[in-house]
């Protein structure tokens, strides 16, 4: 699957202020920004964001946060959980891509 193009949502109005986090995604030397509806986007969103900012070919990643520490894998399990689920508010986030071997 590595090799598939990202279907990547719409982006969301500017008008729109419920619901939303904005996420910073740091990796491979490369950073992005894209705000997501929690209660609609979900984890294969936000990964399907993350493969479209970096240069390299990433297909086994894991986003993870300083601190506190977490970690959030994408599975065939959690693909469709929302980001709400995953526990991703609204608000501000900002994401590290770990490589994982």
């Amino acid at each position: 699957m590595a090799d598939a193009v990202p279907i990547l949502l719409a982006e969301l109005p500017l008008e729109q202020r419920t619901d939303v986090c904005a996420v910073q995604i740091r990796g491979d030397g490369a950073t992005g920004k894209r705000r997501f509806d929690v209660t609609v986007g979900t984890l294969q969103d936000l990964f399907a964001f993350c493969v479209t900012i970096v240069s390299s070919n990433h297909d086994r990643f894991r986003l993870v946060t300083r601190f506190p520490r977490r970690v959030l894998e994408l599975s065939e399990t959690n693909c469709r959980t929302t980001l709400a689920d995953a526990g991703i508010a609204a608000g501000q986030e900002v994401f590290m891509m770990e490589q994982i071997e």
